[in-house]
């Protein structure tokens, strides 16, 4: 279990720096080498050697993105949620891994299930991770059963992670499988970070996964239990309180009519790393060579832009000296009410996990969104398509 809180919390915040600064170095790590393969001839050296470069760093991407989960103050939106839709997705998720070749994964879920309100990619990943330890558990074939029920706490107790369990209603979330089992020496260490006692071949593993899964569950006001024996195998539980209200929804603001419309070939590009800016500027400028591109170091820079172009899409970091991102979108959403401009839409990029503001505004908001870096040549490509349609 997590012994000391404190200790927890300063590798949580260690954790998140490290990963904002990984993840700028990732992003021309995972986006150049689909440049170049792109002017090499089929099936050369160089292009094995690019594809090695390429998946060492989606590697390493998973790593920074475990990282990242760990940062302090993450919050993501909240609404209510169908655990047996997100467990489906997941199933069918893990099912197309190859490493599970000899392995069942089977679903059971209760067609009762009370819903929950939480975020969910961050469900998604935990019943992921546990999938994922599964999958390393077990060798040479075996069992994964992935259950859904709703069960009732009548009395407080704790759990293995020392995430208590209150009393109350919840949705539970159980992930078995037929491996090995728990060893001794580390059945109390589970949950602390960079604690791992398997390498799956071909596979990089930091021991943060079920420190990211502890975390998740802290957020939603949960608990993670498991419950283990030495070659028969272990099951872990997660518990999500039961949402009681039912959710309120407000039906958009009505929108100004005769607005001047944005300039659909024209995009702005606002980051402080000038790798970042003229990585982007070469995907955007190969790939849509008709738009007209613009550059800004900061939201100060980015806003001067805007008032001058009106442009049809903005690519904004979120973390910039002078003026951040925030402050940005809020100053460019002032501007468009003013001149009666159409709000063009904002793709937030950060190496960081997102704050409460721009996860509420991207789930409130659908012409907004969010790109986590690394960002890959045919994501931008395909979000910057949609945004100027």
């Amino acid at each position: 279990m997590i012994r000391d809180p404190d200790r927890f919390k300063m590798i949580s915040a260690f954790a998140g720096h490290i990963a904002h600064e990984f993840n700028n170095f990732l992003t021309p790590l995972t986006a150049y080498p689909q440049i170049i393969k792109e002017a090499l001839p089929r099936g050369t050296q160089n292009e094995e050697l690019l594809d090695a470069i390429e998946k060492t760093a989606n590697d390493m991407t998973i790593v920074v993105r475990q990282l990242m989960s760990l940062s302090l103050n993450i919050s993501q939106a909240r609404r209510i949620l169908d655990i047996n839709a997100i467990a489906e997705k997941v199933v069918s998720d893990v099912r197309m891994w190859p490493e599970r070749q000899a392995i069942e994964i089977e679903l059971h879920t209760a067609k009762d299930l009370a819903q929950i309100r939480g975020s969910e990619q961050g469900i998604h990943d935990a019943i992921k991770i546990l999938c994922s330890n599964g999958v390393e558990a077990i060798s040479g074939g075996g069992l994964i059963n992935i259950i859904t029920d709703n069960i009732r706490v009548e009395t407080a107790r704790p759990s293995a992670s020392g995430l208590e369990i209150a009393a109350g209603s919840y949705v539970r979330i159980s992930v078995s499988d037929t491996g090995s089992g728990v060893a001794d020496h580390v059945r109390d260490r589970v949950f602390e970070p960079f604690v791992t006692t398997r390498k799956a071949a071909g596979r990089r593993r930091a021991g943060l996964g079920l420190t990211v899964a502890y975390r998740i569950m802290a957020e939603h006001d949960g608990s993670i239990d498991y419950i283990s024996a030495v070659d028969k195998g272990t099951t872990f539980m997660l518990y999500f309180p039961v949402e009681t209200l039912s959710e309120q929804v407000h039906d958009p603001l009505p929108q100004p009519t005769a607005m001047i419309a944005r300039d659909k070939g024209r995009v702005l590009i606002a980051d402080d790393e000038k790798t970042i800016q003229r990585l982007f500027h070469m995907i955007l400028s190969s790939t849509l060579p008709d738009l007209k591109i613009d550059l800004a170091s900061n939201g100060a820079e980015a806003l001067d832009a805007f008032g001058a172009c009106h442009h049809g899409v903005v690519i904004m970091d979120l973390h910039m000296p002078v003026m951040d991102g925030q402050a940005a979108f809020a100053k460019i959403e002032r501007l468009c009410k003013d001149r009666n401009w159409e709000m063009p839409p904002i793709i937030f990029c950060t190496g960081f996990a997102p704050p409460d503001f721009v996860t509420n505004l991207v789930a409130g908001n659908p012409i907004h969104c969010l790109l986590s870096k690394p960002v890959s040549v045919q994501t931008l490509v395909d979000l910057v398509k949609a945004t100027l349609m």
